[in-house]
């Protein structure tokens, strides 16, 4: 059992979690409309998907994002997908991660936060704690829409989750309002 850094379940991490979304608030719908009338007007007229994934202490939670699969796509697996599963406006919206942005709903719900282990969806994690039990000790943060693991390894699918492992669990025992900012900011770097 690792010992989580008391940052984790302090006011500054959740501060910082309301501070960027009050600033973030205004851009952030004004992409969020450009894009889902983007889509609509391409024909998408399914504009969000929720999914249920892990959070703080093994507990599921709904995420929300944009959908960028098809309709009939099943990814409760957390099962890989093809090139032709995503939609035409679904490309351009991951490319910019766009789609990730209704997940400021689920950080305004305390279910989330800006930076933290990326939430998997259950069968994902199940598996992966039957692999390394180690596996569940990531669930002593909130998950988050970027993280340590997501921005040094940004290409890994959640088949790779146990390979990201030891830097979730790095953040868990390290985090702090200095690493969080570090990687808000490489995070926005990798953006642009």
């Amino acid at each position: 059992m690792i010992s989580p850094s008391p940052y984790l379940s302090g006011t500054p991490k959740r501060i910082l979690d309301w501070a960027l979304a009050l600033v973030l608030f205004v851009p952030l719908h004004a992409i969020l409309f450009i894009a889902m009338a983007w889509m609509w007007l391409r024909g998408d007229r399914l504009l969000f998907y929720t999914q249920q994934r892990i959070g703080l202490h093994g507990r599921p939670f709904v995420l929300y994002k944009l959908r960028t699969l098809r309709a009939d796509f099943d990814d409760t697996m957390g099962a890989v997908h093809e090139y032709s599963d995503i939609t035409v406006t679904g490309h351009l919206l991951r490319k910019w991660r766009i789609d990730e942005l209704p997940q400021y709903w689920n950080i305004l719900r305390g279910e989330m936060s800006w930076v933290g282990p990326r939430p998997e969806v259950p069968v994902v994690y199940h598996r992966c704690c039957t692999m390394n039990p180690d596996f569940a000790e990531r669930q002593q943060a909130l998950p988050g829409i970027t993280g340590l693991s997501q921005w040094k390894n940004p290409d890994y699918t959640a088949e790779q989750s146990l390979l990201k492992l030891q830097d979730d669990l790095d953040y868990v025992r390290n985090a702090g309002l200095a690493m969080d900012l570090r990687i808000l900011l490489q995070t926005l770097r990798a953006l642009i």
